[in-house]
């Protein structure tokens, strides 16, 4: 610092009579010859630092604990002086990654989208599974499905979530009694990510949407059905769940949705479903077959799906950085480990959607929900203090150990004691 002090063109100016508030003077390092220009103006004596070390000191005492960038600015200019020094913590500390990885003020949470608007049944369904719940019926997972149409939701108990489990269960539960739909959203589940799943709705041509990692409000109609089927089938108090649930379906798809009017059974068949403890039926009707499909039809035509809805009154807020931005954190969602950080990153943009982000994640491309990334404000590059090597170290760093096959076929690398 004492030798670049001499040929520092900012110091030059600085040390000028009248050019400056701040008061240097020259003086000697202890344990050495040579002299250093300090700020005396307050208690403390504070060394002038070059361009080429203020990086240096700045990393120095930041990466004791990471403290605000207040905190780390009143740190740095107790003890050094520069021009604009206030200035160069401010971006450090934004820059750095540590604190990024593990700091955040403000979480992204974008606007929710809606779905295109569904014009007939089981065109378009949600599928998703449940569990694992306690056994019953040699039971433990329930494949649920509903139609973004009607409402129309059922739940098929299955012994495990296997992707042929999971494939039978869908054509025997819902192909074959409701035929098969143009589209199907699901989450990354590694049961509809399988070869097998990929295969099936290939062979019966069903367009296949998937959601992103973490985050089920993209699938939020058959997430917030879950929750009133669980709820139901805790009301009864039993554990044999697999007995009640054809009950409790019975009276979810009799329930009117408020949204639309009507029961999801009237939506399904034309007319209600009678339900235990009903004494009195309709009066006979004497319209024909045909006439009663011919009413069917046209009353069916004449129904229109409403767009799906939200009911919550959390604040949007999207860093406007991200609109150009090369890099960004994802923050962790599953369960963290003690003392791991909660993002991880940073990840290279590949390309920017309206609700997700393809990100480059070592050899491959992921898609993460706009909810899940912030920015990564990058600093200049690292700047790391000057070692001097012998040429020895020099030569034998860049070696590696020589490579043993063993009579087993084993590759061994010993190390290398030759220093």
């Amino acid at each position: 610092m004492a030798v670049e002090q001499e040929n520092d063109s900012e110091l030059k100016s600085l040390i000028e009579p009248g050019k400056d508030s701040l008061k240097f003077s020259r003086l000697p390092i202890p344990g050495s010859t040579k002299f250093m220009y300090c700020n005396v103006d307050g208690t403390n004596i504070r060394p002038y630092v070059p361009v080429n070390h203020r990086d240096i000191v700045m990393r120095k005492l930041h990466n004791l604990a990471h403290p605000s960038i207040r905190a780390t600015r009143k740190l740095v200019s107790e003890r050094y002086v520069w021009p604009a020094l206030a200035k160069d913590v401010a971006e450090f500390v934004r820059g750095c990654l540590q604190c990024q990885k593990v700091k955040s003020n403000k979480y992204t949470s974008a606007p929710l989208s809606n779905y295109d608007v569904t014009d007939k049944r089981f065109q378009h369904i949600n599928i998703d599974l449940i569990g694992p719940l306690p056994t019953s019926g040699g039971n433990r997972y329930c494949l649920t499905c509903i139609d973004r149409f009607s409402r129309w939701p059922t739940a098929i108990p299955i012994p495990d979530i296997s992707a042929h489990t999971v494939a039978l269960a869908f054509i025997s539960g819902w192909v074959a009694s409701y035929g098969v739909p143009e589209c199907i959203t699901t989450d990354l589940g590694k049961q509809f990510q399988s070869s097998l799943f990929k295969e099936l709705t290939t062979i019966l041509g069903i367009r296949h949407l998937r959601t992103t990692a973490y985050h089920p409000q993209a699938n939020g109609m058959i997430e917030r059905w879950h929750r009133t089927l669980k709820n139901a089938i805790k009301c009864y108090a039993s554990k044999d769940w697999s007995f009640i649930l054809p009950l409790v379906l019975l009276g979810l798809r009799t329930t009117v949705k408020l949204d639309i009017g009507v029961s999801p059974a009237e939506l399904l068949y034309g007319t209600q479903l009678r339900l235990p403890g009903e004494f009195w039926s309709e009066s006979k009707s004497k319209v024909s077959q045909t006439e009663f499909v011919q009413q069917l039809r046209r009353a069916m035509a004449d129904l229109r799906c409403p767009k799906t809805s939200w009911h919550t009154t959390k604040d949007h807020y999207v860093d406007p950085d991200l609109n150009s931005c090369k890099f960004v954190f994802v923050r962790v969602d599953r369960v963290r480990k003690p003392l791991e950080a909660a993002f991880e990153g940073p990840f290279e943009v590949e390309k920017r959607y309206k609700k997700y982000f393809v990100i480059k994640r070592g050899n491959s491309k992921d898609k993460v929900t706009v909810d899940r990334i912030k920015p990564a404000k990058t600093y200049r590059c690292d700047v790391q203090e000057p070692r001097k090597e012998s040429q020895d170290n020099q030569e034998t760093e860049g070696m590696e150990p020589p490579l043993k096959v063993t009579r087993y076929g084993r590759r061994v690398k010993f190390p290398n004691f030759s220093n």
